[in-house]
């Protein structure tokens, strides 16, 4: 599956994105935890650290899914939050343009 990152000047595009891919991170650290029998997130790494460890652990095709997804929610995480700076540089240009118009009609 070839996914296609959304431009940064879609601020809509890259929120949907970022929530795309932190429900299927949450969805896979759910299924891990099931798999593992973890009970919080601490728990969880342990087991992670010793199922790595076992050569052919049941759960390691699942934990190598669950790091992928992690770093597709960073990268949609930086490109959000690139995203949002951008937005709000625009909001600001515009309030300040909007300002600027004010100020000429009062004269």
């Amino acid at each position: 599956m070839n996914k296609v990152s959304p431009c940064v000047n879609d601020y809509l595009a890259c929120r949907e994105a970022r929530q795309v891919e932190l429900y299927r991170y949450i969805r896979l650290e759910k299924m891990l935890k099931e798999a593992l029998d973890a009970s919080d997130a601490g728990d969880l790494e342990q087991k992670m650290l010793q199922a790595r460890s076992q050569k052919r652990h049941p759960a390691a095709t699942l934990i190598a899914l669950y790091n992928e997804q992690g770093n597709a929610l960073d990268k949609a995480d930086s490109l959000f939050d690139a995203a949002e700076a951008l937005q709000k540089c625009r909001a600001a240009e515009a309030q300040k343009a909007m300002h600027k118009d004010l100020l000429s009609l009062d004269c």
